[in-house]
């Protein structure tokens, strides 16, 4: 069950993360998303994964382009594919499924 919230993880995909508040190491930045933090900003793109939308809203940071959010269901102007639990979010961030119009994700 998804449930809304209000809380954010932000995935950097470029080197104009908030120094200081982001986080780069894999075990810290597990447990800041597990945890209460109302707003996580991580280099660790391999824990960008649909589980997270049970307590989070997932942003991404991409190389080229503005910020956007990928959220269950329709993604568009971002992706003709239809978000759902189980899709493995990395996998389809590297092999260019958000490129476009304007965006380059890594």
């Amino acid at each position: 069950m998804i449930i809304p919230t209000d809380k954010e993880a932000h995935f950097w995909f470029n080197n104009d993360y908030p120094k200081g508040e982001t986080i780069h190491t894999y075990t810290e930045a597990q447990k800041a998303l597990n945890g209460d933090a109302q707003c996580v900003h991580t280099t660790q793109i391999v824990l960008c994964r649909t589980s997270l939308y049970e307590t989070r809203r997932i942003f991404i940071h991409p190389h080229i382009g503005e910020k956007f959010e990928i959220v269950l269901g329709d993604n568009e102007p971002y992706t003709d594919r239809e978000i759902r639990v189980g899709h493995n979010l990395v996998t389809l961030l590297l092999a260019g499924e958000f490129d476009g119009d304007g965006i380059t994700v890594c």
